[in-house]
């Protein structure tokens, strides 16, 4: 059993939804019903699409290029292993692993399978024909670059904003909708563009991974803000 089950009997609120404050536009607020019913789907599929151009803007804020194409094909997207074959890594696979760990431990999940490769689709009425019966939850990155600090235009911030869903397949209903933005708001030391794409863009890619992990973190706090409280129900 997970904690937030005898959370939700007591009617305790899981701590880190006081945390979240603000509601992004078209976001969606889970019902304590539907969350009381995950266990009892067939299963969850945790599901991410094609990444969008990773954009790099100069400081004037006008757009240098996107990936690949910059300066020759310094940087370039790549769907691979971060460290196998260079590249810069989408980190919406870190926020879907990362958020359908933190749902499984908080619900005591063991519905919850990873798709395996990115849906070319998000519209439910094509999720379900791809992957037929049970719930998505889904991640996709909204926007992902490099932008020039306005204070110290020769370092860089990383940004990253997502979508998460998630979406009842037999009648394409979102049942719950939020987005994340995990975007740097200055730069840090080591942060030129040289710095940041250098060694197959090692110090881009961790600097990606740790937007994904603040932006699972954020919507896995948001999962969970806006539930009632004061029900005796429980899940099992």
């Amino acid at each position: 059993m997970g904690r937030i089950w005898s959370n939700l009997k007591r009617g305790v609120v899981w701590p880190m939804a006081a945390a979240v404050v603000g509601c992004a536009a078209g976001a969606v607020d889970l019902d304590r019903d539907v969350l009381l019913g995950l266990k009892q789907e067939p299963q969850i599929h945790l599901v991410v699409y094609r990444s969008p151009d990773f954009t790099v803007a100069t400081p004037s804020n006008s757009l240098v290029g996107s990936v690949p194409g910059i300066s020759g094909g310094a940087l370039r997207m790549t769907s691979g292993t971060p460290g196998q074959d260079g590249g810069v890594y989408d980190p919406a696979a870190v926020v879907s692993e990362e958020l359908g760990k933190a749902l499984a431990f908080e619900l005591g999940l063991t519905n919850l399978r990873p798709h395996p490769g990115p849906e070319p689709d998000d519209r439910p009425s094509a999720l379900a024909a791809s992957l037929g019966e049970g719930l998505v939850l889904d991640v996709k990155t909204l926007r992902w670059g490099m932008a020039p600090d306005p204070d110290l235009w020769t370092r860089y911030r990383v940004q990253y904003v997502a979508r998460s869903r998630l979406i009842r397949l037999r009648d394409g209903r979102t049942v719950w909708q939020a987005d994340c933005d995990a975007s740097e708001r200055e730069a840090r030391s080591g942060s030129t563009l040289g710095e940041l794409t250098a060694q197959d863009s090692a110090v881009l890619n961790d600097r990606l991974r740790e937007a994904g992990t603040r932006c699972s973190r954020d919507l896995t706090a948001r999962f969970f803000a806006h539930l009632p409280s004061g029900s005796d129900r429980s899940g099992d």
